[in-house]
C-alpha cells in the first residue's frame, strides 16, 4: 500500500520548516521550486528572501509587494534597517553552536538549510531551469505572468547583496549558502563529467574488439 508522503503547511513559512528538524527538506524544497515554476514564482523568490533574512537572525518577512517594489539592493537594505531597529534573533541560526546544542532551537537549522539550498540548485539544473528563465521570447512583456530571469540570477542577486551588508550574521548565512550553490554545481559538473568519460570508456573498448576482427579479416 502507498501511503503518500504529507506535504508541508504553505501558511508556515521556509525558515520555520527548515528549523524544524521534522519537516522533510525534500518535500519543503520540492514544494518550493513547483511554486517557482508557476505563476507564484514572485511568492516563492519572496519566501527565499525571508527564509535569507531569518538565516541571518532578522525577524522580517519579505512580501510579494516589497519584491516588486524594491530591487534586491532595496530589499537587503530594508533586511538590514529592521534588523539594526532591533528586530533580531538572540540566537544565531547559523552558529555551529547551535548544532551541538541539544536543547537549542536551531540544532538542526543549519544542515537543513544547506541541503535546502542544495536540494533546489541540483533538482532545477537536472530539469535545465537553473541557468535559463522559463519565458520566451515572444512572451518578453511588462504585464507577463511569466518569470524573466532564471534561478540562477535570482540567487546570484540576493547572495551577492546579502554577503555585502554590515550584519556579519546576515553575511554568515548568505556566504554559506553561496558555498553551497558553488560546490552542489561543481558535484553535478563532475558527476556529468564522469558519465560521459564512462561512456567515452565503453565506446572506446567497443572500437578495440572490433579493431583485431577487422585485421584478421585483410590478413587472410
Amino acid at each position: 500500500v502507498f501511503i503518500a508522503m504529507p506535504r508541508h503547511d504553505v501558511s508556515v513559512c521556509l525558515f520555520d520548516l527548515l528549523a524544524n528538524n521534522r519537516s522533510a527538506v525534500e518535500i519543503v524544497a520540492s514544494d518550493w521550486l513547483a511554486k517557482y515554476n508557476s505563476s507564484e514564482w514572485k511568492v516563492a523568490l519572496a519566501e527565499l528572501y525571508t527564509m535569507l533574512a531569518k538565516a541571518g537572525s532578522c525577524l522580517i518577512t519579505v512580501t510579494v509587494q516589497d519584491f516588486d517594489q524594491l530591487s534586491a539592493e532595496g530589499i537587503g537594505a530594508s533586511v538590514l534597517t529592521d534588523m539594526l531597529a532591533g528586530n533580531f534573533l538572540d540566537d544565531n541560526p547559523m552558529h555551529f553552536q547551535a548544532m551541538k546544542s541539544q536543547k537549542g532551537p536551531f540544532q538542526h537549522f543549519r544542515s537543513s538549510y544547506l541541503e535546502f539550498w542544495d536540494r533546489i540548485v541540483k533538482a532545477s539544473d537536472a530539469i535545465g531551469t537553473f541557468h535559463t528563465n522559463q519565458q520566451t521570447q515572444e512572451d518578453m512583456r511588462e504585464d507577463s505572468l511569466e518569470n524573466p530571469t532564471s534561478l540562477f540570477d535570482s540567487v546570484l542577486d540576493m547572495l551577492a547583496v546579502f554577503s555585502g551588508l554590515r550584519a556579519r550574521r546576515l553575511r554568515l548565512a548568505a556566504t554559506e549558502a553561496g558555498l553551497q550553490v558553488i560546490s552542489s554545481l561543481v558535484h553535478k559538473a563532475r558527476v556529468a563529467a564522469d558519465t560521459r568519460d564512462l561512456k567515452q570508456r565503453q565506446l572506446d573498448a567497443e572500437r578495440k574488439k572490433k579493431t583485431p576482427q577487422q585485421s584478421h579479416r585483410k590478413v587472410t
